[in-house]
């Protein structure tokens, strides 16, 4: 029974690796209390704010 459920684990952990590896965010969170630097490799052309 231990087996079983540590190898449910592990495959569990594989698939979870590998999952978030192909996840790709187009979001920046920052606020005042972070500093961000961001490189891009050609000009930006709009930039939007939130709220305030």
């Amino acid at each position: 029974m231990k087996s079983y459920i540590l190898i449910l684990a592990f495959i569990f952990a594989i698939s979870k690796a590998s999952a978030q590896e192909s996840i790709t965010l187009d979001t920046i969170c920052a606020n005042d209390q972070k500093n961000v630097a961001l490189f891009f490799p050609e000009p930006i052309r709009q930039g939007i704010t939130g709220s305030d």
